[in-house]
C-alpha cells in the first residue's frame, strides 16, 4: 500500500470509525471494512474498494460482527457482493454463566 493510499484510508477511518484512532480502527480490518460499508459515504466506499479491493471487503462481510448493519444494509451489501441467498444477520451471543458462579465478584 502506497503512502497516499494509506493516507486516503486514514481519512476514511477518521470519518466512519469516529470512536477510535485511524490506526486502531484499521488494525481491526474486519471491523473497519464493515463500518465503511455501513457508515461510509459513496466516496469513502469507492476509496476503500480501490485501495483494499473487493475480495477483502467481501471476506469482511462474510465474517461481519453483529450490530454493525441495519437489515436493509445487510441485504444490499450481500446482494452487491453476490452472496445469495443472503445469510441471516450476525447476532450477538452471550456465554452462559457457569453453574455455581456469580455474575458479580
Amino acid at each position: 500500500m502506497t503512502p497516499s493510499e494509506m493516507d486516503a484510508l486514514h481519512h476514511v477511518a477518521r470519518r466512519v470509525v469516529w470512536f477510535k484512532t485511524p490506526t486502531d480502527s484499521m488494525a481491526d480490518e474486519r471491523g473497519f471494512l464493515t463500518h465503511v460499508l455501513s457508515h461510509g459515504t459513496l466516496s469513502d466506499i469507492q476509496t476503500t474498494r480501490r485501495v483494499v479491493g473487493d475480495k477483502r471487503i467481501r471476506q469482511a462481510l462474510e465474517a461481519a460482527p453483529s450490530g454493525v448493519f441495519s437489515p436493509r444494509q445487510w441485504l444490499y451489501w450481500n446482494r452487491f457482493y453476490g452472496i445469495v441467498p443472503v445469510p441471516p444477520m450476525p447476532v450477538r451471543r452471550f456465554q452462559k454463566e457457569r453453574a455455581g458462579s456469580s455474575p458479580c465478584p
